[in-house]
């Protein structure tokens, strides 16, 4: 019985998980070429005449072997084994299914029926979440995760009662600049220009800016740690991928306030006012680069080139630098699977400083670690498996 997997969120944390192998795939392969490295000491990666089955992988398995601190030879098994990988998966992801719909369906805790929805699909979901409000719950995280589903499902031409959800998420979520954007680019879609500058003006004015990124994160973290399927660690890299399929339609916050027949300056003055605030608030990357476009575009329209071709050059500049970025990056990444705790600290200070400065304080914490130390091991280690290889 393979129904589950028909479901998007596990889909997409499938999909993830593939990913994910690939990856370790490209690591492991001496003939694929990765980005180049700023230093090239900054890179695990062997010498391109390396042998087959290199990797700078070190396993978070207390288990012992002869493989050394970086576990080459596991680390290559478990990629070659990639059927048995993905049977592991498999039966993981069932029985999180099956926890998601027996031990939440009915629960009256917001978070619960948020995890429980989201391993069903359109109007299965949608019943979910109404009949929560319907029995009273008035969680403005559940509510946001109710609107989201319904404009999502409005667009595949599916019905919902979109206007009294909006009316209460807006009630119980008043200061939330991202509802009050939501709402303002479904109003302009529908053609509603006054309801549209209303709820503009309300996001402009709000004193907060919450997309439910980090909650998101929490709630699929603890639910895949509940299911017993998975431990903290593995649960974080699958709530990632959870979170990302579930993200709002932010084609609402381009059609508010990226629109090329826009002429009506109050609507430039809000959405300038808007894209300012949510800067200034912890937020995630994806808001960030939401709020930058918004500015640019704001300053295009009125013929401000040089402060829009600055906007552009920092986006530019920093797409740059996490190009140059990714060697350590990935020395970074395989590191922290010995240190699992540091990626809780991540995901606790990404509400509270946003996820940039969140991830430039991850970095910092995961290179004082000693990932300079790890990587010089693992390159020594790679070259001695190396020439073992070619010595067979």
């Amino acid at each position: 019985m393979l129904a589950v997997f028909r479901r998007h969120a596990i889909l997409t944390v499938f999909t993830i998980v593939a990913i994910v192998l690939v990856l370790i795939g490209w690591w492991v392969r001496p003939d694929v070429e990765l980005a180049p490295a700023t230093r090239p000491e900054d890179s695990v990666m062997p010498a391109p005449d390396s042998g087959p089955g290199d990797d700078g992988a070190e396993s978070r398995s207390t288990s012992t072997g002869d493989s050394g601190p970086c576990n080459i030879e596991r680390e290559w098994l478990a990629v070659e084994n990639f059927d048995d990988a993905l049977e592991t998966y498999r039966t993981q992801v069932e029985a999180l299914g099956k926890f998601a719909e027996v031990a939440m369906v009915g629960s009256k805790n917001a978070d619960e029926i948020v995890f429980a929805a989201s391993f069903s699909e359109g109007r299965a979901r949608l019943d979910q979440y109404s009949s929560a409000i319907d029995d009273g719950l008035r969680s403005p995280y559940l509510l946001w995760k109710a609107v989201i589903s319904c404009i999502d499902h409005i667009k595949d031409g599916g019905k919902c009662p979109i206007d009294d959800w909006f009316e209460m998420l807006s009630t119980y979520d008043a200061e939330n600049s991202e509802v009050w954007m939501q709402l303002a680019g479904y109003r302009f879609q529908q053609g509603d220009h006054r309801a549209g500058m209303a709820a503009l003006e309300r996001a402009a004015n709000a004193t907060g800016t919450n997309g439910y990124w980090s909650r998101d994160l929490e709630v699929y973290t603890n639910g895949l740690v509940a299911s017993g399927a998975f431990d903290r660690y593995d649960a974080l890299g699958y709530a990632f991928g959870l979170s990302a399929s579930s993200l709002p339609s932010y084609k609402l916050h381009a059609d508010t306030c990226i629109d090329t027949k826009m002429t009506d300056a109050r609507r430039l003055d809000w959405c300038e006012q808007y894209a300012r605030n949510a800067l200034s608030r912890p937020t995630t990357l994806l808001s960030q680069s939401i709020a930058e476009s918004i500015l640019r575009f704001v300053h295009e329209a009125r013929g401000e080139t040089d402060a829009a071709a600055a906007i552009q050059a920092k986006k530019r500049q920093r797409n740059i630098d996490a190009l140059n970025n990714v060697p350590r990056e990935q020395a970074r990444m395989i590191f922290l699977r010995q240190h699992p705790e540091l990626m809780d600290v991540y995901v606790s200070e990404i509400e509270t400083r946003g996820e940039e400065e969140a991830m430039l304080r991850h970095r910092q914490r995961i290179d004082e670690a000693g990932l300079d130390a790890f990587m010089t091991r693992c390159r020594n280690e790679l070259a001695a498996y190396a020439e073992a290889v070619r010595s067979t």
